[in-house]
């Protein structure tokens, strides 16, 4: 596994000279004058550079050789052998920048679009990062030598990648090669899984749903599917719990719900010792546009022996996946620009006594890029849009059913992106308008430094003298807690209901 994605990180902590990097999220100010955060997933120029003598997979001043390397790769994978990562030693980097974000996110240079066009325009860019101590025209930044390690500041200049360049990291860095999985696969591998309880693990500034499996072992749960295996990193890697280790005990399939690092780095960060059984699963993601971070991570989970597939199918197409126990698993795509609106969208149906009811699964899609195609059933247990952003869509979420109904926000204690923290405000007020209860948190300017109360779960650590711990739900009804999944292994008990 690439030494980036090591929480017990110890290699080298110095700022290289120059780094290509592309956008990997954006979170405006919450206010016009607030600074906002962009987040760049980097790698060190020279070491590409240095690379490319030995592997012709980073040959940028020789794009056939590239191609060559490459093919040479991916005709193993293809053979079913497990071929090293050639990214597994990459130099990367985050590198965060506080900055007046509003005028890029609304209209690129030459692309006047709305904020989601010009985020999935941004995505596609590549910029040179340079270090320019003491020079005008720079820019105050942290760079990040791991996901779990501290900043190191640096003054540095932001010029767009040359067109050459572009051209050849472009090639480097790319979802095209990754085998592709269509709606009926995916549907048929999905319907394995029947769903007793849903499971929202605490994973600091993350995500992390679980499927439980009906009782397999003593008596006790396992995660049968996983909705995402994040974690908290890079300015939010404090929000992590100690230890954090997932259950595999069914060698569960993991549906991702988009690539940003904090719904896939738990995979890589074992309570205790170097095992990662997360990097053997069989994992499906969107067919979106990557950074060298993600696509490390996806052929660091082909060198374990996993597999990892993309998600590509025609707009507005909804997957019905049916269960043996008669549960339906609906899927989409979101329709909005840029990775967070494109995601894999989820709802678990179930014909209860109380008639048909779901659970929505949102990743960090919002409402208006997903409700009305995917039109889940009378929703009882709703995972909150990106951690409790502000709503980016007009459209709001869907009203609770019955009288047994769950919400749950999923984030870290102390959370910081720019002037933001989530969750927003913004997001609680919407969510109450439809009807989901929030004692504690209704009209709080900034909401989630106490338990929210209500219908509404978080899963994490509010009072600081509360006991820390993920959230259970169930169908129509208060689920009993039950003990540790698979008799033991893991930490990611839930602890809520």
């Amino acid at each position: 596994m690439n030494p980036h994605f090591d929480r017990y990180f110890d290699g080298p902590a110095s700022v290289p000279d120059a780094v290509y990097a592309q956008i990997d999220h954006i979170e405006p100010g919450r206010q016009p004058d607030d600074l906002g955060l962009v987040a760049f997933d980097a790698i060190d120029a020279e070491w590409i550079k240095k690379q490319a003598h030995v592997d012709p997979c980073f040959d940028m001043d020789d794009l056939q050789r590239m191609e060559m390397g490459w093919r040479d790769y991916w005709a193993k994978v293809q053979q079913g052998l497990k071929p090293a990562n050639p990214f597994g030693f990459a130099r990367l980097y985050r590198v965060e920048i506080e900055m007046d974000t509003e005028r890029l996110v609304q209209s690129p240079p030459g692309h006047p679009q709305s904020s989601s066009q010009a985020m999935q325009i941004l995505e596609t860019e590549w910029f040179k990062l340079e270090r320019s101590p003491g020079q005008p025209g720079g820019v105050d930044a942290k760079y990040y030598p791991a996901a779990f390690a501290a900043p190191l500041p640096a003054h540095v200049r932001i010029t767009p990648a040359t067109a050459s360049e572009r051209r050849a990291l472009t090639k480097l860095v790319t979802i095209d090669d990754l085998a592709q999985v269509n709606t009926d696969t995916l549907e048929s591998e999905l319907g394995a899984n029947d769903a007793d309880l849903l499971a929202v693990y605490d994973v600091g500034q993350g995500n992390a749903n679980g499927l439980l499996a009906p009782s397999t072992y003593g008596g006790r749960q396992s995660t049968a599917l996983y909705y995402d295996i994040g974690c908290g990193v890079y300015r939010n890697r404090s929000t992590t719990p100690t230890p954090l280790d997932f259950c595999f005990k069914l060698s569960p399939r993991v549906l991702l719900s988009h690539w940003d690092s904090d719904h896939w780095m738990g995979a890589c960060v074992p309570g205790a010792g170097v095992v990662r059984p997360g990097l053997t699963l069989n994992w499906v993601a969107p067919l979106q546009t990557i950074t060298s971070h993600h696509m490390t991570f996806a052929l660091d989970v082909i060198a374990h022996g996993g597999t990892f597939r993309v998600y590509n199918p025609p707009k507005g197409t909804i997957g019905i996946a049916n269960t043996p126990a008669g549960d339906r698993i609906k899927f989409t795509v979101g329709t909005g620009g840029g990775r967070n609106q494109s995601g894999i969208v989820v709802a678990i149906e179930r014909d209860t006594d109380n008639g048909w009811r779901s659970w929505l699964l949102t990743g960090d899609c919002d409402y208006g890029n997903f409700l009305f195609a995917l039109a889940p059933a009378p929703v009882v247990g709703l995972v909150v849009p990106h951690h409790g952003a502000a709503p980016v869509t007009a459209l709001g979420p869907p009203a609770p059913a019955g009288s047994y109904r769950r919400i749950v926000y999923s984030f870290g204690s102390g959370n910081v992106h720019g002037s933001v923290r989530h969750p927003t405000a913004a997001s609680v007020l919407e969510h109450t308008t439809a009807g989901w209860m929030h004692l504690n948190w209704a009209g709080v300017a900034s909401p989630g430094g106490t338990v929210p109360g209500g219908d509404a779960l978080a899963t994490c650590e509010h009072p600081a003298s509360s006991f820390r711990g993920g959230a259970l739900l169930g169908w129509d009804a208060v689920p009993p807690l039950t003990g540790r999944p698979c008799s033991g292994g893991c930490s990611t008990l839930p602890l809520q209901v």
